[in-house]
């Protein structure tokens, strides 16, 4: 027996036909199409492929209209003689029409996005590997866009795997006594042995000096700490201000307003992004919608004090904007959008 579809999702859907609804009405109706059945889906369309409109969306779309109504009318005349007919035939004749609907459905879809002025409509499931490559001046620059992740392969033989909006510097061939890259965002590094040559990351405010190990370094510009964990092997770090700290497995360097220092760190936790899961133990809310937002391609703005209010949360990365925005709810936060942007708020 097919579950009755909510009320506010025939609304949302009725809507988004003609590109009316919000960035979180968008990731509903997304969730909605995601775990619901075929039947379900089916049922909607169907809702709404016999519903007149005054003005099309696009130019194409009352042609459609009048070739799916055209369609319809024969299937309806074909299943009311289906006793005289080869199933066979009923059959395709069902399948043309469910092609044709969704057919009708896309275009009205993508009519829908063109039209509407809220850029944010159109957030989807995030994920792939994408990044954009340069090459200049012998230096190349591989910069992975919001939503993405992206693994390179260093001239050296070692590798990096970037987080959504970050972007990495080195050479197109090592030369002289350092095997030097720059780094903005967060970067998981696997560095190829090489005693003779030390393997440096530069970020805004920390260098990370390694012969070969395993680490990861967070120095993103939107927040104030730059973080350096270490997984495996010995890392030197050091600061602006000239001070170092050595990191063995299980720790990490933290530089905040200049100072550095080095403390105890949960490895596993600080490499959830690698296996694509958010996880948040303790987090500032300014943490999580900074990285929310990178994942998400979504502007987001926290009113209240976001430094100060902790969160916990573990999420998919595939995950869609609704389920993120779900789980924030469960945690004692509401959201609404205003102007482009989502506002999350504490509830009382």
């Amino acid at each position: 027996m097919m579950t009755p579809i909510p009320v506010h999702i025939i609304s949302i859907y009725q809507r988004s036909l003609e590109g009316e609804i919000t960035t979180i009405e968008r990731a509903q109706l997304d969730e909605f199409f995601r775990k619901s059945t075929t039947s379900e889906i089916e049922f909607l369309i169907s809702t709404f492929l016999d519903t007149e409109r005054s003005q099309p969306v696009v130019e194409e779309d009352s042609r459609l209209e009048n070739v799916g109504a055209s369609l319809r009318s024969h299937v309806g005349h074909v299943q009311q003689k289906r006793l005289r007919l080869h199933p066979a035939l009923i059959a395709v004749a069902a399948a043309l029409a469910l092609a044709l609907c969704m057919w009708l459905i896309v275009s009205r879809e993508r009519a829908a996005l063109k039209s509407t002025a809220n850029i944010l409509a159109t957030v989807s499931l995030p994920g792939g590997s994408r990044a954009e490559r340069s090459v200049r001046s012998g230096n190349v620059t591989i910069n992975v866009p919001n939503g993405s992740q992206y693994k390179a392969v260093l001239p050296d033989g070692s590798s990096i795997m970037l987080n959504a909006g970050s972007r990495v510097t080195f050479p197109e061939k090592f030369t002289g006594k350092l095997r030097s890259v720059s780094l903005s965002g967060e970067g998981y590094f696997i560095v190829a042995k090489d005693h003779n040559h030390p393997f440096v990351v530069s970020t805004r405010d920390q260098k990370v000096t390694v012969l070969g190990t395993q680490f990861n370094v967070r120095s993103y510009p939107s927040e104030a700490r730059t973080v350096t964990t270490l997984e495996e092997g010995r890392v030197s770090v050091t600061g602006k201000n000239g001070k170092m700290v050595m990191l063995l497995p299980g720790q990490q360097a933290l530089t905040s307003a200049g100072q550095i220092s080095s403390q105890p760190a949960e490895v596993g936790q600080t490499l959830y992004w690698t296996d694509r899961r958010l996880n948040f133990t303790d987090a500032p809310v300014a943490d999580v919608l900074a990285s929310a937002e990178r994942w998400y391609n979504v502007q987001m703005r926290y009113e209240g004090d976001s430094t100060a209010e902790l969160y916990n949360g573990e999420l998919r990365r595939d995950a869609s904007l609704a389920s993120f925005l779900t789980i924030m709810k469960a945690n004692g936060y509401g959201y609404r959008e205003h102007d482009g942007t989502l506002i999350i708020f504490r509830l009382n």
